[in-house]
């Protein structure tokens, strides 16, 4: 990802969210080295787990995480199939860090892929990350007292 001034709003990756009432981890197991597990295990009824895709080639834009994830979920067996089919929540959630520049950012999916998104069963949601009021003042997050958003969602979710 390109550096970035404290202000601009800008795309920080997908994760690919899944809920289920059974643990998830043969699901993740079975994507292989082709993710990252952000975090998986029980939630308080069911089981979660956070995924990213991984490689040296990170997504530059939403459209092309989510294409790398329907890739991956399209190939699946027919075991591993079974237990995307079960869960009870399928989520793209894509994460946006806020800004006060420029006024307003746009992105765009290709019908093609929502078309997709909608064959797996699964929802596209958006997670806009606040901008860091201390560095927008010239403060240093120690200084401001105000911790960064994270890259994701997900790494801040506790099992």
């Amino acid at each position: 990802m390109e550096p970035r001034s404290e202000e601009e709003a800008c795309f920080l990756n997908v994760d690919l969210d899944v809920e289920a009432p059974y643990d998830l981890a043969s699901f993740v197991e079975a994507l292989g080295e082709k993710v990252f597990d952000l975090s998986t295990g029980p939630l308080e009824e069911g089981f979660q787990t956070h995924l990213e895709l991984s490689g040296e080639a990170q997504p530059r834009d939403a459209e092309a995480a989510i294409r790398g994830f329907i890739e991956l979920l399209t190939r699946l067996a027919p075991d591993t199939k079974r237990l995307w089919d079960g869960a009870t929540k399928r989520d793209f959630n894509i994460g946006i860090q806020g800004g006060t520049k420029p006024h307003a950012f746009v992105f765009a999916l290709l019908p093609q892929t929502l078309a997709a998104v909608a064959h797996l069963g699964a929802r596209v949601v958006m997670t806009v990350y606040a901008v860091d009021p201390g560095a927008l003042n010239g403060n240093s997050v120690a200084e401001s007292g105000v911790e960064p958003a994270g890259r994701s969602l997900a790494r801040r979710i506790t099992p």
